[in-house]
């Protein structure tokens, strides 16, 4: 249904000063924007996440417009979300997960059992602060 490319980081960025930004991913988003998300960053963003309730729920029609509209303004508003996947969904949750984060130009950044968490930064208005990166 959706398609997936994971592109490597360029040769540049394979520095010792950038050793973050080599363990990060990286994701480019509908705006061309690269989104890098460390690994210390993600923790950060999951444990921001254990707290949230799903605010969205797929079900048995699997990734519609509707859904990605509504997690496209849900991540603009909150920056982070959390989504359940119902039991009467046919597709698998790892699809959904990653057919939402590309659909909405977000990060996934975590996936335990039939909850998903995406992340989308909100370059106009920031909700949430990433802890600094030590400089190496």
């Amino acid at each position: 249904m959706f398609s997936f490319l994971f592109l490597p980081p360029p040769q540049s960025w394979y520095t010792s000063k950038n050793r973050a930004c080599r363990q990060g991913l990286v994701r480019i988003n509908e705006g061309g924007r690269v989104i890098i998300i460390s690994t210390k960053e993600r923790s950060y963003l999951r444990s921001l996440a254990n707290t949230l309730e799903p605010i969205i729920q797929v079900g048995k029609g699997g990734i519609t417009a509707t859904v990605v509209a509504a997690a496209d303004q849900a991540l603009t508003a909150r920056e982070l979300v959390k989504i359940s996947v119902l039991n009467n969904c046919l597709d698998p949750v790892s699809e959904i997960a990653s057919g939402l984060a590309e659909a909405t130009g977000s990060v996934l950044v975590q996936q335990v059992g039939r909850k998903v968490v995406l992340y989308r930064p909100n370059p106009e208005n920031p909700v949430i602060s990433l802890p600094k990166q030590n400089q190496f």
